[in-house]
């Protein structure tokens, strides 16, 4: 609590769940599981063992970085997206019972914890001035693309591969320690100030979204409830800032990539309600006000898929579009990221409206991207097994291979 409270001094965050009480309830019915019940979901995998290969062609650690460069404007540092990729990996293959993968998931979170990596030194400029631009893309670099990965797979390694307790703890110590240097949830009560959403709190962006899930992990990796309510505390904050049409209004106008970053927000809220799930937190039936749940959310997105006229109305506005500035095109440009929780959603609601719609929807053919492009058929379904295979569903917007850790088997 009092690294909580130093942390909130600090960048001026005072998490609403952490002001309203001084001793919250204990939410981690389960210390240690993160995203997937491990002995669960192996036992489902003994039926379908080519999920779960990982990478074990992959030896090399990954060698710690010191310093984070994300561009100021638009962007991360890639170089974490591709460590975090190797993680993730590795994590599908301990998940399916190759050891060697999950000690290289040990062995790579002691090097990283010894050398105190990353660093962020992007929070305050010369004369100790924030820098929120460059802060927001480098904490956005660490936790999205290596923090969340690394501790989904070290809950897993950790189930199967011996931990010395020193080791244990330095890994753990580690976490904390990078997770406060890289925190900017938003939480300071700020808005947006430009544009057609005036009024909308910063705090209900993927930005945001990605710090909660990263933070909401670690509380469910070492059994912190002040850590793990940080993720219920965000479903509650984006759902509430839906239109009444289901629309998530800071996604929705990024120009070409509306869809894109509407699919991303949607894949980081469940993926925080998977770890609520684990935890015996039912979020999914949650709503954040009327109409304003999760539902609402993806038959929106299915919407604007299936039409992208539905999304462009807001789109126009092109705020940060990204590398397009052509919002008439909707961009779908890694399928792992936008449309992985598909695989999650019909999962646990096989039945609703929502999924029998997946089922059938035809995509339009206005999105571009390079996966729809090799598919190359004048009509492409959603549901398409070349959309949603096992080779597309490494996602770090999820922390995980979401074939791995959710497909059928």
């Amino acid at each position: 609590m009092a690294w909580f409270l130093s942390l909130s001094l600090m960048f001026c965050w005072v998490p609403s769940a952490l002001a309203a009480t001084a001793s919250p309830a204990n939410l981690v019915a389960h210390p240690g599981t993160v995203l997937v019940d491990v002995p669960v979901r192996r036992a489902e995998l003994k039926h379908a063992p080519q999920l779960c290969k990982g990478a074990p062609f992959r030896t090399t650690i990954p060698q710690p970085i010191a310093d984070v460069s994300a561009p100021k404007g638009y962007g991360t540092d890639n170089r974490f997206a591709s460590i975090g990729e190797t993680v993730m990996a590795w994590a599908a293959g301990c998940l399916g019972g190759d050891s060697a993968q999950c000690k290289r998931i040990v062995e790579l979170e002691t090097e990283w914890a010894s050398a105190d990596a990353p660093q962020i030194h992007s929070k305050m400029g010369n004369g100790r001035e924030p820098q929120p631009a460059v802060f927001f893309n480098d904490s956005l670099s660490v936790n999205l693309h290596f923090m969340k990965p690394a501790i989904v797979a070290y809950a897993i390694a950790r189930e199967t591969t011996p931990v010395d307790r020193s080791v244990d703890a330095s890994i753990n110590e580690w976490i904390k320690k990078v997770l406060a240097r890289s925190e900017h949830m938003m939480r300071d009560g700020s808005r947006q100030t430009s544009g057609n959403e005036r009024g909308i709190l910063n705090a209900a962006g993927n930005h945001a979204i990605a710090s909660a899930s990263a933070l909401m992990a670690y509380g469910g990796l070492a059994g912190a409830s002040d850590y793990f309510r940080l993720g219920l505390d965000q479903w509650t904050i984006t759902l509430g800032s839906m239109r009444s049409d289901g629309s998530l209004p800071i996604e929705t106008r990024r120009g070409a990539r509306a869809i894109f970053y509407t699919g991303r927000a949607i894949e980081g809220l469940i993926s925080i309600a998977e770890m609520a799930r684990l935890q015996g937190i039912d979020l999914y039936s949650k709503a954040a006000g009327n109409k304003k749940d999760i539902h609402a959310a993806v038959a929106y997105m299915l919407d604007a898929l299936e039409n992208t006229d539905k999304i462009t109305l807001y789109a126009k506005e092109n705020f940060a579009p990204g590398p397009s500035d052509d919002w008439k095109s909707q961009d779908l440009s890694y399928l792992g990221n936008d449309l992985g929780w598909i695989v999650v959603y019909m999962k646990r609601f096989p039945d609703h409206q929502n999924t029998i719609r997946i089922r059938s929807l035809k995509l339009d053919r206005r999105i571009v991207g390079q996966q729809i492009a090799r598919i190359g058929d004048t009509t492409v379904q959603l549901a398409d097994a070349r959309i949603l295979n096992a080779d597309e569903l490494i996602a770090d917007w999820f922390g995980s291979d979401i074939a791995c850790f959710y497909g059928a088997p």
